[in-house]
This record gives structure tokens, sequence and C-alpha cells, in this order.
């Protein structure tokens, strides 16, 4: 059973995230999240009062033996904070197997690669492994997905950084 919230959050990924692009090539702005939710490996994780570190080291402890490939982690009220990004920078340093992004409608000024894209309906923290990532990347090189990218979008993702990785 979801939750209100839950529901709209598929419905925003599923309209909108989900959405192909002119400017991603005809691809969606997350090209994995359709396949995620009609496959049912979406897990929420309503942080309820929680702050940042809380709601990000409680999920990721259980997450290991999940069956999920995508978490997340949503906040019914939670102001923008700076205290998101540290506990985001955290994340990563303490589980590098996994890669985490912060939406917040109030802070929302979307874009990727030109494309537009509608603000969430609450503060969420999608995270993901980051071998399933990784995976997917060089096809989507391939279908001209990054072709627009600038720089910033590209690190903003860990994009450069996985490629030095493997060079």
């Amino acid at each position: 059973m979801t939750t209100p919230t839950e529901d709209r959050i598929t419905a925003w990924i599923m309209n909108h995230l989900s959405t192909p692009h002119r400017e991603l090539n005809n691809i969606p702005a997350c090209p994995y999240a359709r396949s995620a939710v009609l496959r049912d490996q979406v897990y929420f994780w309503p942080a309820g009062t929680d702050d940042p570190d809380t709601a990000l080291d409680s999920m990721a402890r259980s997450m290991p033996g999940w069956r999920y490939n995508t978490v997340v982690i949503y906040w019914d009220l939670y102001p923008v904070s700076d205290a998101v990004w540290h506990a985001i920078d955290r994340f990563h340093e303490l589980y590098p197997e996994m890669i985490a992004f912060y939406s917040d409608p109030r802070d929302w000024h979307k874009t990727i690669a030109g494309a537009k894209v509608a603000e969430p309906p609450c503060p969420i923290v999608n995270i993901h492994w980051r071998k399933d990532i990784d995976a997917v990347r060089p096809l989507l090189w391939m279908l001209g997905y990054y072709r627009n990218w600038t720089v910033s979008e590209l690190e903003a993702i860990d994009y450069l950084q996985m490629s030095r990785k493997k060079t």
C-alpha cells in the first residue's frame, strides 16, 4: 500500500522523468525510472522528521540485501538545506557502491542539457546501485543522451569521475 505522497512521486516519475526529450536525443530525463517503477524496483523510504544524515544512514544500513535497485527517500515537509548536500557527500564516502541524487521543488530550476524537467512533488533523494547506473552509461553515450550535457551537469551525476576511473 502506498501513501498519497508516494503516489505523487510515482506520477512525477512516470509523467515527467520518463518523458523523452528532444535535447536528450529523444531519451527520457531519467532513462531508468519508468522500468524501475514498472518492474516494482522502487522502494519508498519516508524520512518523516529525520535529518538527512539519519535518513541516509538508516536506509543504507538496510539496503544491501534488498531486491530493489532504487530507493526514494522523501520528506513531506523539509526545508532546502546545505545539510542535505553534506549528508549526500558523507553518504558517498561511506557507501561508494551507491549513488545519491537530491531534488527539491522549493529549489528547482532543473534543466538537463536544455530539457526542462518538472519539479518533484516533495524533497527527495534517489539512491541507486552505482554498478547498475555505470553499466548503462556507455550505451546512453552511444545513443547521444549525453551529447548536450555541460561539464557541470556531467560532474553532478558523477559521470566524469566514473569515466576517469575506467581510463
